[in-house]
């Protein structure tokens, strides 16, 4: 079996590229409490993955929607809005932002790193990762993902499940690539973009900040800064405002 890497970004690892190992494999207890915003679909899989690390303990999630206040999510309590970060609850170290809207999700990790909190890098024991690969802070690779040689990644990735992102590519920070998106050797993605569920781009072209590409499209030239663009081939259908 291929063992889990996690890893937990040190308050000032932006400024030293720096890393604290916790642990690989499954053997360690769980012993470092972390706090999980967001109470849906993605949420749900990173405290899935963080029950199968073993590592970092869900003591809590935080969700604004008031309704769901006092209720549990899959065995984990709901405690308030986000605004609760400020107080550490469960005295949490650890911060799992189980969103997948770019813009919020930039939000909660700048919010979270400027209270203290560590931002994990979380790795799914099926994801495959070349050895010459660093994750920045917040990164979350899922089951089945790739990310092979040459490929730099910027903070608060996702790449969701059976995602792929072949050699040297550029992925700036708070991209999120949907389940089984394709990115082949020399993509350049722009911050706060979207690659969409089954997507896939060409080799060497640029994907602009900001923008979406609609699931199943196929990209085969450049798609520009702030724009939505679908279809086989992807056409750049109409301006979007990157949220």
């Amino acid at each position: 079996m291929i063992k889990l890497q996690l890893l937990l970004a040190k308050p000032n690892a932006r400024d030293k590229g720096s890393y604290a190992k916790v642990s690989t494999g499954n053997s360690v207890s769980a012993s470092i409490p972390a706090i999980v915003i967001g109470a849906g679909g993605h949420a749900r899989v990173l405290i899935s993955l963080l029950r199968l690390v073993g590592e970092l303990k869900p003591v809590g999630i935080l969700d604004d929607d008031e309704t769901r206040w006092g209720e549990e999510y899959d065995g984990v309590p709901i405690l308030g809005s986000a605004s609760l970060l400020k107080e550490h609850p469960g005295n949490a170290e650890a911060c799992v932002i189980g969103i997948g809207r770019n813009s919020v999700r930039a939000r909660l990790f700048m919010f979270a790193r400027q209270h203290g909190y560590s931002l994990p890098v979380l790795v799914h024991p099926s994801a495959v990762v070349a050895a010459d690969v660093s994750l920045p802070a917040g990164v979350q690779l899922l089951a089945n993902s790739v990310v092979n040689p040459g490929t730099k990644l910027g903070e608060n990735v996702i790449l969701n499940t059976g995602a792929q992102a072949d050699h040297d590519n550029r992925i700036g920070s708070h991209v999120h690539l949907h389940p089984a998106a394709i990115l082949a050797g020399g993509v350049e993605v722009g911050e706060f973009t979207y690659i969409g569920t089954n997507a896939a781009v060409n080799p060497y072209l640029s994907i602009g900040a900001r923008s979406m590409v609609g699931s199943g499209s196929m990209v085969t030239k450049d798609i520009p800064d702030g724009v939505m663009a679908y279809g086989v081939p992807a056409r750049v259908i109409r301006p979007w405002d990157g949220v």
